[in-house]
């Protein structure tokens, strides 16, 4: 196979466990998909980063595994009694990425053999990303390197941009206190004080947009729902959560961390301030012209910093239930 290895692979399958599965679901398994299960069996690749043709793609979260377990998220047989009835019976899952989109593999007809994703934010749901099983794994390359951008070349971009609503000419916070547009929060973090949020200030030699810091006020951190935004007019992404200020040092949804691990890798202007189910950052301005709206460093974008929304407030305004899958 031409992946360079598998993390978390399962136990090897028996021709007679593929035959079982194969007569269940009344499929005969393309010849390098078979391979896979008797080689690998499940797991994430290595590389695991995939493109949609010449587009930006995703990140493979796992390959399903044959006889995992009956009910387990992983198992291949339980994903397919999952998804049937809810794609077309040409398809089926054998896998997902790290925003819980399911790769399908054509089993029937004319897909028979190639390489479907199944994106719920997209206005096409399925779409075909490879010819064959073999050409997917082949497909296969490293995350994209964020290159540093210096934020003098990102404030020309945006050198014609109005100010964000929430800041006045010079950039300070107007006094008005903004309004919290989402219905719930999943695992927010205990409120912030107002001495956690100077001592953050502090450290990042910043004062927070006034919006923001309501939100720290309120829910600090969490997953809101809804949670599905979009870029512009275009499909979005799936917020898996905002950081916590005071989490822990160290902790993965730690604000000061978070901050800690992008200094020199993100424009001066902005911080990390949560991200989407693949793992890319929501950014929010906190200097200069940038000071106050929201942006998105997709990994997997050419352009990878680019803005989403004008505010924070804006943001959080902007969210919406997850689309239905309409096949």
């Amino acid at each position: 196979m031409p992946i360079d290895k598998v993390l978390w692979m399962g136990k090897p399958v028996t021709d007679e466990q593929i035959a079982a599965f194969e007569k269940i679901e009344g499929v005969t398994l393309p010849a390098d998909y078979r391979a896979f299960l008797l080689t690998y069996n499940g797991g994430r690749p290595i590389p695991d980063a995939f493109r949609f043709g010449a587009e930006p793609g995703s990140f493979l979260n796992t390959f399903f595994e044959l006889g995992e377990g009956e009910g387990e998220t992983r198992d291949l047989q339980t994903q397919c009694d999952w998804y049937r009835r809810k794609i077309p019976h040409t398809l089926m899952p054998i896998g997902c990425d790290v925003g819980g989109n399911p790769v399908l593999l054509g089993v029937h007809g004319e897909p028979k053999g190639r390489v479907y994703f199944l994106d719920y934010m997209s206005p096409r749901p399925i779409f075909e990303i490879a010819p064959s099983f073999e050409a997917f794994l082949a497909s296969f390359e490293p995350t994209p390197e964020v290159k540093p951008m210096r934020s003098s070349d990102l404030d020309e971009n945006f050198a014609a941009s109005p100010g964000p609503p929430n800041t006045n000419s010079e950039g300070a916070p107007h006094t008005p206190g903004p309004k919290i547009a989402i219905d719930k929060v999943l695992w927010p973090g205990k409120p912030a004080t107002n001495e956690q949020i100077a001592e953050f200030e502090e450290i990042e030699g910043v004062t927070l947009p006034a919006d923001y810091r309501a939100f720290l006020q309120t829910y600090n951190g969490g997953r809101p729902i809804p949670d599905a935004f979009r870029f512009g007019a275009k499909p979005g992404s799936l917020l898996n959560t905002f950081f916590e200020l005071d989490e822990g040092e160290d902790e993965t949804n730690d604000l000061q961390t978070m901050c800690n691990r992008y200094r020199g890798r993100i424009p001066w202007t902005m911080i990390p301030i949560g991200c989407d189910a693949g793992g890319n950052i929501v950014l929010l301005g906190v200097r200069g012209k940038p000071r106050g709206r929201v942006y998105f460093l997709d990994h997997m974008n050419p352009r990878p910093i680019f803005e989403i929304a004008p505010s924070f407030e804006a943001f959080l305004a902007s969210f919406e239930p997850r689309p239905e899958v309409k096949l």
